[in-house]
């Protein structure tokens, strides 16, 4: 493991499990209050995440569930299943993606 001597040198080794057992505690909160609790900077604790191998995540629901979801989810599924068993080339005509907008130029 490649070592951040600077990381090193700004949190000491008790501080390091403390900083670690607090973020695996409660993981959901803020930078800011981690730093601030442990009296560390953002910076190390930044650094700290990166050394450990922590990526951050931020959910972002942008739809509701609703009761009926599961059977229109299980009804698409059948429908592609059918689709690709009766044209096995078909799902090589789509385009997966995981961006909200996609634009193409022409």
């Amino acid at each position: 493991m490649k070592h951040d001597y600077a990381f090193q040198f700004s949190v000491a080794h008790a501080h390091y499990e403390k900083l670690a057992t607090d973020i695996q505690d409660n993981p959901h909160k803020p930078t800011r209050q981690v730093a601030a609790d442990n009296d560390v900077s953002k910076t190390s604790i930044l650094r700290f995440l990166k050394n450990e191998k922590y990526r951050p995540y931020k959910i972002h629901l942008v739809q509701e569930l609703n009761d009926d979801d599961p059977d229109r989810r299980l009804e698409f599924c059948e429908i592609m299943a059918n689709r690709c068993q009766y044209n096995p080339l078909f799902i090589k005509n789509i385009i997966f993606s995981d961006e909200e907008y996609d634009e193409y130029s022409s």
